[in-house]
This record gives structure tokens, sequence and C-alpha cells, in this order.
């Protein structure tokens, strides 16, 4: 694509252009903060982990939404059906999902 480096493809450039990127540890204390002190000047959260997962991490909507009046925190699921939500039987299996779906 013209005027992007090579390294990045079409869709990849869609996906993320004008975006920063981090990694975080959200298993260790210091990646949890970092994440809990960037969701509190946030206007939305997004992740797709397996239900119940923020919530040990210490990044589930009941404590940010503390962090952040009005935060939107959007919660994916691929796995969830209609009629059974995030509690349906496979719910807790894996499966990955790009963001650009998610619109």
């Amino acid at each position: 694509m013209p005027g992007f480096p090579p390294r990045n493809s079409e869709y990849y450039v869609s996906l993320n252009r004008g975006k920063k990127g981090i990694a975080l540890d959200l298993s260790q204390p210091a990646g949890a903060e970092l994440a809990r002190r960037l969701a509190a000047r946030s206007d939305a959260v997004a992740e797709n982990f397996r239900p119940g997962v923020m919530d040990r991490l210490g990044l589930g909507y009941e404590r940010l939404r503390h962090l952040r009046p009005g935060l939107v925190y959007c919660s994916i699921s691929p796995l969830a059906t209609p009629v059974h939500g995030r509690r349906g039987p496979r719910t807790t299996s894996s499966c990955r999902a790009s963001p650009a779906s998610w619109a």
C-alpha cells in the first residue's frame, strides 16, 4: 500500500491505521495495574477472553466502571449464542475473532 512500510499488509493497515499498541502481561500485578490506569483514561474497553477471565485479573466491568464512570465495556464471546448468552455450553472454549468483526 503506498505510503506505508512494506512490512505491513493492506489488511493490517486497514484494521490498525492510526492506532497505538502496547503489550501487557495481565497476569502480572504491574501489567494489570497499568491496564486499570489506561482504562481509567479511556472511553471504551474491548476484550475477548473466556467468561470470567477479566474478573479474575481484576479488570472486569464491575471494577473498571468505578474507575471511569460512563466507560463502555465490550465483552465478546465468539462462541456465545443468542439463546444461552455467555453461559452457553461452549462459552468456556477458546476461539479467535478479529476485532474488525466486532462492529
